[in-house]
């Protein structure tokens, strides 16, 4: 359900616009109440913030971030639900299904395009 929620297709995955969408409609689907979503996306000159991130975070709410072009990921979505702030850079820590490990780390380069959230 949540897969045609967001309009999932097999070889183009899903487009960033249809992610909120879509959660919201599988969340309806299971007549579960929304308390709310927001995203922030990248703009003209700037990627998502840092702060927006761990706001989100430190308000336990997690966030699907969306990465265009990455050199590790290509154009994926991963579920970030912590970070670290370290001597060497920002790191969040992530829940990717396409890893094999549960321990995972993404290097924050100021280069992710969209953070999206729905509560419930």
């Amino acid at each position: 359900m949540l897969y045609s929620g967001m309009r999932t297709e097999y070889s183009k995955g899903t487009a960033d616009k249809e992610i909120i969408p879509g959660i919201r409609a599988f969340a309806r689907s299971r007549y579960d109440d929304i308390a709310g979503s927001g995203s922030q996306t990248e703009g003209v000159f700037s990627s998502v913030s840092w702060g927006f991130i761990t706001d989100q975070i430190d308000q336990s709410i997690p966030l699907i971030v969306v990465l265009h072009g990455d050199s590790k990921y290509g154009d994926h979505s991963i579920l970030c639900v912590g970070y670290q702030e370290c001597s060497d850079g920002n790191f969040l820590r992530i829940a990717d299904g396409a890893s094999k490990t549960i321990s995972n780390f993404y290097y924050f380069k100021g280069s992710v395009k969209g953070a999206y959230y729905v509560r419930w």
